[in-house]
């Protein structure tokens, strides 16, 4: 994987830190680094480019290097009928409340899905690890990235699709 000369995990952390600082302290303008907050985002101007931190899909952070790269975290519960997405780097955590939601996995990084009232599907294309856990039964798991996916849990008909290169596993109820 090749995120470009200037950029790394490590990077993306040491601005996720720096985002963190500016965000509490609520530091003011400086000479050479600029910061604009509208709406729970910030922008932070610096002479390497535009860091934008970002809320984002229930209950995430992201943030946007200059290189533009996106590192997030986010946990939050979805609903009946909604699409909850992982996208960019980092860890992901998201729990169907209702059952019958619609799980999407992309970019670099874990991804746990909960789905205690079943009929859950997960579609991805991810390079990191892909767990769907499935109490409710019924749940569909398809997988076309990179990292391996896993269904445990499943009290009955749940189903995997894989055709990427990591493992493909159903613990139970498939």
């Amino acid at each position: 994987m090749k995120f470009g000369a200037r950029f790394s995990v490590t990077t993306a952390a040491s601005l996720v830190g720096l985002l963190a600082v500016l965000l509490a302290c609520k530091k003011e303008e400086k000479s050479e680094t600029k910061s604009e907050t509208k709406s729970g985002n910030v922008n932070v101007q610096t002479p390497a480019g535009n860091v934008e931190v970002k809320s984002g899909d229930k209950g995430s952070v992201s943030v946007k290097t200059p290189s533009g790269t996106t590192v997030s975290a986010s946990a939050g519960d979805c609903k009946t009928g909604e699409t909850c997405k992982c996208e960019g780097i980092g860890a992901c955590d998201k729990k169907c409340v209702g059952g019958g939601c619609k799980f999407e996995c992309h970019g670099v990084g874990a991804c746990n899905f909960d789905c205690p009232d079943g009929k859950c599907t997960v579609d991805s294309d991810a390079t990191g690890a892909v767990n769907l856990s499935c109490a409710g039964g019924s749940c569909k798991l398809s997988c076309s990235g990179v990292g391996g996916c896993t269904i445990d849990k499943c009290s009955s008909g749940c189903s995997t699709k894989c055709s990427g290169v990591g493992a493909c596993e159903c613990e139970q109820g498939c």
